[in-house]
């Protein structure tokens, strides 16, 4: 059977010498990408007005790869944040802070605690979490504009959509928000 998804992950990795030639790439990379746009990346570090992400970390890693600290002691590679907590910012606490804003905006309704992140791509999440209105666990998916398409150009926003239209019209006394 054929996969006609189409793949989504970054145009190109770049893996600075030092912080120095990190703050070099990251000024040039915000000139040479200006007025461009893309997807969200879920758990890099985004630069605010760009469509730059960045993370610490093994590329392309599994949930058995490690990363070192500056004392020698070996750290699971957390893909579920962009940096360990034993790291600074490159750029500083005004991109976090900015990072914390930007997330405390998602669309996930507050009534919502999310407890346990189950899948995340591009497409969208899909999450574990406390309904604090019906006082009961509940599974909550999200889907993403401009994320992962597939050759038809349906997003996952798009299906998750008619997902609901779908339940909505069979399931009539389920509570949706």
């Amino acid at each position: 059977m054929e996969n006609n998804t189409l793949k989504l992950g970054s145009f190109f990795t770049i893996y600075p010498l030092d912080y120095d030639d990190f703050i070099n790439i990251v000024v040039r990379l915000v000139n040479i990408l200006d007025g461009f746009s893309g997807p969200k990346i879920v758990f890099d570090n985004h630069i605010p007005s760009t469509c730059i992400y960045y993370r610490y970390g093994v590329i392309r890693g599994t949930i058995k790869s490690k990363i070192i600290d500056f004392d020698g002691n070996e750290h699971n590679d957390d893909r579920t944040i962009y940096k360990p907590h034993w790291v600074n910012d490159p750029l500083g606490d005004e991109i976090f802070q900015s990072k914390v804003k930007e997330s405390s905006s998602n669309k996930i309704p507050s009534r919502y605690e999310i407890k346990k992140v189950l899948s995340q791509r591009a497409k969208g999440g899909v999450y574990e979490a406390f309904d604090k209105k019906l006082n009961c666990m509940v599974i909550i998916k999200e889907g993403r504009r401009h994320g992962e398409k597939d050759l038809f150009g349906v997003s996952g926003f798009d299906r998750i959509m008619n997902e609901l239209s779908f339940y909505k019209f069979f399931f009539k006394r389920w509570v949706f928000t």
